[in-house]
């Protein structure tokens, strides 16, 4: 069995923070979550379609890149995912890899959904 299908199988309480890697980029599967009001945060694809509907200022001292509000574009992934995502792109001064996330938690800095995922 893959992976991802871990996530049907798991009873996530409302308000749960699930933390995965791109692996599980399943927008089904993450609309689901976020249905039950489980929050995801999720290492994205760089080919994802999207288009950004508001971004926030990010300080690009911290290693933050963006942070943004997006809908996806693309009629399957639109369909499987219509509600709005934060996409966070951060570039970790450390090892100086890009990493570009998903999550449908917005009341959280951009920073912290970095940490957090950084911290996984």
């Amino acid at each position: 069995m893959h992976d991802v299908n871990i996530l049907d199988m798991i009873h996530w309480p409302a308000g749960a923070i699930v933390v995965v890697d791109r692996g599980y980029l399943d927008f089904i599967r993450l609309q689901s979550l976020h249905q039950r009001h489980v929050f995801f945060f999720v290492r994205a694809k760089g080919n994802t379609r999207y288009t950004r509907v508001a971004s926030c200022e990010a300080d690009k001292s911290t290693g933050l890149r963006s942070d943004q509000s997006i809908l996806l574009i693309t009629p399957k992934s639109k369909l499987a995912y219509p509600d709005h995502l934060r996409r966070v792109s951060y570039r970790d001064p450390e090892t100086d890899k890009f990493l570009l996330f998903f999550t449908n938690r917005s009341d959280l800095p951009a920073l912290t959904i970095a940490e957090i995922y950084r911290n996984r």
